[in-house]
């Protein structure tokens, strides 16, 4: 199993091995639909904020052990606080953005090898997130189901222009980010029959993203600077169109490298292989705990 949060300069908590371990996930993962009335109907849904609480043990031989232990934790969770940005928790390759806002912890007790820390996390994006990415080549694509090499995600190399596509496993449209790597004049992808063409130039070391969440557009320069590439995007069409379920066909020139990463998102959590354990009969599940709707 897989678990830890991830602030937004890297840093980690793993809460699967000591000193932390997580002692309570049954309601991690549940999710509650807030939905709108007229006239006795039902008109529609929507999500709010919602708090989790998450309980984990933090072991230590010494008081001293673990007032360390308990900063060292609290250090990676107040960077993000301080600096008002989201980190990640995940949970078997999936995540929710979030933050961690309070802990309620017990005192240290000689003679017992740990104690019981109840934090509360809170997120304004109540839904986990898987993503699908593709590596695109120079006339090569390569795609996390074929042959894998090590990493976080395993990719594979599938043979040339003639086997491009992507697959969008999942039953609804989904976001997506696109990256095009430079040197390229006015690069366009082709996604499942939508052109997505900027009119820009971009040197070698420079890249491009296209966000569909945040319907942003910007030119990362080599030294990291970011510049607004939204004015370049082709007019006279919906621009962040999603990518459509199941095998989409994927074109370009085939003349410069591309990234593109397929979100899952708007989901409540669902099993992987890699979550299963003895006691669960299901395939493939949802599993619902409560995520107490603020």
């Amino acid at each position: 199993m897989e678990l830890y949060y991830e602030n937004s300069r890297k840093e980690r908590v793993d809460l699967t091995k000591e000193p932390y371990l997580v002692k309570d996930m049954a309601e991690l993962l549940d999710y509650t639909w807030k939905y709108d009335t007229e006239d006795e109907m039902i008109t529609g849904f929507s999500r709010g904020i919602c708090t989790i609480p998450l309980s984990v043990n933090i072991y230590a031989d010494t008081e001293e052990e673990y007032r360390l232990r308990c900063n060292e934790m609290y250090s990676v969770f107040e960077y993000d606080i301080l600096n008002n940005q989201r980190g990640r928790l995940y949970f078997d390759g999936q995540y929710i953005t979030c933050n961690v806002i309070s802990n309620k912890k017990e005192d240290w007790d000689m003679g017992i090898l740990f104690r019981i820390l109840n934090l509360q996390i809170v997120t304004d994006q109540p839904v986990w997130i898987g993503e699908n990415p593709y590596v695109f080549h120079s006339y090569e694509v390569t795609s996390k189901d074929n042959k894998r090499y090590p990493g976080k995600y395993g990719y594979r190399y599938a043979n040339g222009l003639s086997n491009n596509f992507v697959v969008n496993p999942h039953f609804f449209d989904s976001n997506f980010t696109l990256r095009i790597y430079g040197p390229v004049t006015n690069p366009q992808v082709n996604i499942g029959g939508n052109a997505y063409l900027v009119n820009i130039a971009l040197e070698d070391g420079e890249r491009l993203e296209i966000d569909t969440r945040s319907e942003t557009i910007y030119k990362i320069l080599r030294k990291g600077s970011k510049e607004n590439a939204f004015h370049c995007r082709k007019k006279g069409v919906y621009f962040f169109k999603k990518i459509s379920p199941g095998r989409q066909g994927v074109s370009w020139s085939g003349k410069f490298n591309f990234d593109l990463i397929i979100y899952a998102s708007d989901l409540p959590f669902f099993f992987t292989k890699s979550s299963y354990n003895g006691d669960m009969l299901l395939s493939l599940a949802m599993i619902s705990f409560n995520l107490s709707t603020v």
